[in-house]
């Protein structure tokens, strides 16, 4: 099974070949490290790029997720836009703990996710 990580020690943002439709959100999910997941797909700092280079991913588990900053929401949200206009399903996010829901829903990304 081949993954591919970006991240540090604090945070990580994982893809699994196996399972190229689920994102995985582990720890501190910061600026630094969506920084090193845009550089990893070659991406710029722009949500359509990243929406593309993502575009299989279906899912996001956030189980492991002890924060996330405004840069981790720009992932999701990024996503969340790419499956509006294609008309898809919501992203479903698995797992984020009372914190991180608190987060999306603050944001009011929350409507427009599949909480799990």
């Amino acid at each position: 099974m081949t993954s591919h990580s970006a991240g540090d020690e604090a945070g990580t943002i994982r893809i699994v070949d196996a399972q190229p439709h689920r994102l995985v959100m582990i720890g501190e999910v910061d600026l630094a490290v969506v920084a090193r997941l845009r550089t990893m797909l070659g991406v710029d700092d722009d949500p359509t790029q990243l929406a593309e280079a993502l575009d299989e991913v279906t899912e996001i588990d956030m189980t492991e997720v002890t924060f996330a900053d405004s840069s981790a929401l720009g992932v999701i949200g990024a996503l969340v836009l790419a499956r509006q206009r294609s008309g898809a399903e919501p992203v479903v996010v698995i797992g984020a703990r009372p914190t991180v829901r608190s987060v999306l829903e603050i944001s009011g990304m929350a409507p427009f996710l599949d909480l799990r």
